[in-house]
């Protein structure tokens, strides 16, 4: 009876976001401003976050709005096991009903006893609006859940395998991918393991951009050793300019930055 009240007030919420119920506010939603215009040309794209922000899925959400709307086919990836593939292509061709969003959030992906940030409001959000984006005339947007639930050492292998397949398949002009930042760094190793070979990395034949999206300050949603509400902060001599920065990072691991001022955490979208 709580995860059937949690979705139905998720559905109602959804339906009463402005500009992401129906193929005109599609349209809005596709001229709104849009931050990473200089990466629209980029076949594809990877870009780095903390897990369980409103801020993050959210800029990636107006950037699929440009690219629909400058006519491209798009495959955006996401940080979610393969399994879930069916339900998340069923909710893409549904109406958007409370039935249909319990039914997409009935998966186990949803239902984790540790709901890590990937399974926040946030991404069910950026899943709505993927669904209305889809509606419009002649648009060709498509979801890849490409992570695995095997979290062994070749996981980031496996990740890029089913996104290279997905791309392969029909031969997309653009290729967004929303995941952890440790599986877009673009060299090899990490602060962890000097031997880690990223998503990104395995992919660098293809010659991925990648963009480590970090807040300045602000809270997210995401598990430590506890899952939970997070603060943090950037400790910095100077404070970066806010926006997108081609060519450089704070570790050059990337090939370039977008500091977000302040995020805010985004729950998860079941009550764990």
């Amino acid at each position: 009876m709580k995860d059937t009240l949690i979705v139905g007030m998720l559905a109602f919420s959804l339906l009463c976001f402005s500009g992401w119920t129906d193929a005109s506010a599609g349209r809005q939603c596709a001229q709104t401003a849009q931050p990473l215009s200089p990466l629209l040309e980029e076949p594809l794209v990877f870009f780095g976050e903390i897990h369980g922000t409103n801020e993050i899925p959210d800029l990636i959400g107006s950037h699929l709005c440009a690219l629909v709307a400058s006519g491209r086919a798009v495959l955006l990836g996401l940080e979610i096991p393969a399994e879930e593939q069916t339900r998340i292509d069923a909710f893409l061709q549904s109406s958007g009903s409370a039935e249909q969003v319990q039914a997409l959030l009935g998966g186990p992906h949803w239902r984790t006893a540790r709901p890590d940030g990937r399974s926040s409001q946030a991404m069910l959000r950026l899943l709505e609006l993927v669904r209305t984006l889809k509606q419009l005339p002649d648009s060709k947007v498509r979801v890849v859940a490409f992570d695995s639930w095997n979290l062994d050492p070749l996981r980031d292998t496996v990740m890029a395998k089913n996104l290279a397949a997905a791309r392969a398949s029909v031969g997309y002009e653009s290729t967004v991918v929303l995941t952890g930042n440790l599986h877009a760094l673009k060299t090899r190793g990490s602060r962890f393991d000097a031997e880690f070979e990223s998503m990104a990395y395995v992919m660098r034949r293809s010659k991925p951009v990648t963009i480590n999206v970090t807040p300045l300050t602000g809270t997210a949603w995401f598990c430590g050793p506890d899952c939970g509400v997070q603060t943090f902060s950037q400790k910095q001599a100077t404070q970066p300019a806010e926006g997108l920065h081609l060519g450089k990072s704070l570790t050059n691991d990337y090939s370039g930055q977008f500091f977000i001022g302040r995020t805010s955490a985004s729950l998860p979208a079941l009550n764990p």
